[in-house]
């Protein structure tokens, strides 16, 4: 383990807040060889002291609390089945129902090809009067 690791749980350890015995033992192990992680150990158990101390006192009373029915509602909530609604499937079949409706309809009412070849419209280029015309002779 080296020092990274160990500054990202050192107060999880200190605040007695890891569950992983064998975590807690390479901490441990880590803390006691390492004198630079000791002190910030150190420093962190100091300043839990000085916080434990201000105020000793709850600042909530556990029996008027509403966490351990929330806790039970949710508790029921994650253990009770999910069965989806019925009217999701009716509306997942009428959805594709309507689908396939909309599509059916945009091909029946395309117009309908022709089996003759489009009509090329040629129009004549305009006269325009020559020099030398055929009805005229030339000297």
């Amino acid at each position: 383990m080296n020092c990274d690791e160990v500054k990202l749980e050192l107060a999880l350890w200190v605040g007695n807040d890891l569950d992983d015995p064998t975590r807690i033992e390479e901490l441990r192990r880590h803390v006691a060889t390492c004198p630079q992680c000791r002190s910030q150990a150190k420093s962190l158990q100091a300043s839990m002291g000085v916080l434990g101390s201000i105020d000793s006192n709850p600042t909530f009373d556990l029996q008027d609390s509403l966490w351990p029915e929330l806790n039970a509602r949710i508790d029921y909530l994650e253990k009770a089945p999910r069965n989806p609604p019925a009217y999701g499937k009716w509306a997942i079949l009428l959805a594709c129902g309507a689908g396939l409706g909309l599509g059916l309809w945009t091909v029946s009412n395309r117009p309908a090809p022709t089996s003759e070849p489009p009509k090329t419209v040629i129009h004549p280029a305009p006269e325009t009067p020559t020099p030398y015309s055929s009805s005229s002779q030339h000297p």
